[in-house]
C-alpha cells in the first residue's frame, strides 16, 4: 500500500492505541510523582483536571505532521 501512496490504516489504528497509552501514562505518572513530592495542588479537582490535560495534550498541543 505504501509504494501506491495510500495510508495503512490498520497498522496506524493498531501502533495509535500504544503510542497514546504511554504518553498519557507517562505524564500522568509524574504529575502524581510531583504531587506526592511537593503537595502543590489545593484540590482533588486541580488533579483531576491535570489529568484530563494530560489525556488532551497529544491531539491539542503537539504540532500535526505536515505532509
Amino acid at each position: 500500500m505504501t509504494i501506491l501512496g495510500l495510508a495503512n490504516f490498520p497498522f496506524f489504528f493498531a501502533l495509535l492505541f500504544p503510542i497514546y497509552t504511554f504518553a498519557s501514562f507517562i505524564s500522568i505518572y509524574f504529575m502524581l510523582i510531583q504531587e506526592l513530592t511537593y503537595h502543590n495542588y489545593e484540590s482533588a479537582a486541580d488533579i483531576l483536571a491535570l489529568i484530563k490535560t494530560a489525556l488532551l495534550e497529544p491531539f491539542l498541543y503537539h504540532p500535526k505532521p505536515v505532509v
